[in-house]
């Protein structure tokens, strides 16, 4: 540890009368994404962190300064020296964006050094031409990121962002992504974001830790969690099929259902299956051959998503196809109706559970 307060971010935060309980920790220089579906608590956690809201139990800390523990020990939001970016931009309306930034430094607002400095991240975040405008003459994006630019100039031990892109349109979000992709990697301390949105998490963060429930469900870098989703809503989150069961004689028999799918796999006992729902193939007809996995289901709807279509099956194995345009045309499958799905054993990933 180089210096107090300059370590591991720890967090365990515990609220009983809202059944959170999450721990996990970031280190420095390094971009976590709290993830998860809108009311699972991630925002009581990174309100806890910040030191807007006492959680009941557990332990903030950064490094060896406990800022909570649970009731004996609490370090003012001031004292904590936290960057906070929200979804909506908190500026003063009536300054203009370079005393803004400049509110956040230590020289005080309108000095000539704290103006000096908050010109830095004003041109590194692009705001360079509009930094004499008032805050109220700004758009939404502009006004997020002078709101970013001055939580950076606070040099913040811990810098916290909720939803910073929610209230942007689609261009403005991602030009703000990008920005925001270049900046957290210039921050010494640890940055916790919390998000709902996939593309936001995959973009910024350098691992994920999913909130459901007030628990954690699943976390780790980006690849361990959308090659191995433990839930359904990481699955959906990836956007994969997924099955809990168990492996017996070279079959995964789902839970729940006294239905099987053949799988290559040297995993035994209780397992996890995904299937990509591009490895799904779909026939009006029975598909000829001897593909391992063959089952009739029907169609329950047809989504467009990037250029491709995914289709929700309901059937003795409810599953998701992702087809072209042209194979949606082909087979009618507009029209709903009964389809025949086939999968090979191969295109299954089975891990332990």
């Amino acid at each position: 540890m180089s210096e107090r307060g300059r370590g591991d971010l720890q967090v365990h935060v515990v609220v009983p009368d809202r059944d959170v309980d999450v721990a996990f920790t970031a280190e420095p220089g390094e971009v976590i994404g709290v993830v998860g579906p809108s009311g699972a608590g991630k925002t009581t956690v990174l309100r806890a962190i910040a030191g807007l809201d006492r959680p009941h139990g557990g332990t903030v800390a950064l490094g060896d300064e406990v800022w909570d523990d649970g009731g004996r020990r609490r370090v003012t939001t001031a004292d904590r020296r936290v960057g906070l970016v929200l979804a909506e931009p908190l500026l003063l309306p009536h300054l203009d964006v370079r005393t803004n930034v400049a509110i956040a430094l230590d020289a005080g607002v309108g000095g000539p050094d704290a103006l000096a400095d908050a010109d830095g991240w004003i041109d590194a975040l692009g705001l360079g031409e509009i930094g004499h405008h008032r805050a109220d003459t700004l758009s939404t994006g502009q006004a997020q990121r002078v709101s970013l630019g001055r939580a950076l100039a606070s040099d913040p031990r811990v810098l916290l962002l909720d939803e910073p892109l929610a209230n942007l349109d689609i261009r403005t979000r991602a030009e703000v992504r990008r920005l925001l992709s270049t900046v957290l990697h210039r921050i010494e301390g640890p940055t916790v974001i919390v998000t709902h949105d996939p593309v936001d998490a995959y973009a910024l963060a350098d691992r994920l830790v999913v909130v459901e429930d007030g628990m954690v469900s699943q976390a780790g870098d980006l690849r361990a969690v959308t090659r191995r989703p433990r839930t359904d809503w990481v699955a959906a989150l990836v956007g994969l099929n997924l099955y809990r069961g168990r492996v017996e004689d070279g079959r995964f028999h789902l839970d729940d259902s006294d239905q099987s799918l053949a799988v290559a796999t040297d995993v035994r006992g209780p397992a996890l299956a995904t299937i990509l729902p591009r490895a799904v193939s779909l026939h009006r007809g029975r598909p000829s051959g001897s593909p391992r996995n063959v089952w009739h289901g029907g169609v329950v709807s047809v989504d467009g998503r990037a250029g491709r279509m995914r289709v929700s099956i309901a059937g003795r194995v409810p599953i998701v196809a992702e087809v072209t345009a042209t194979a949606v045309a082909d087979l009618e499958l507009g029209r709903g109706g009964g389809i025949w799905v086939s999968v090979k054993a191969t295109e299954i990933d089975v891990f332990a559970d």
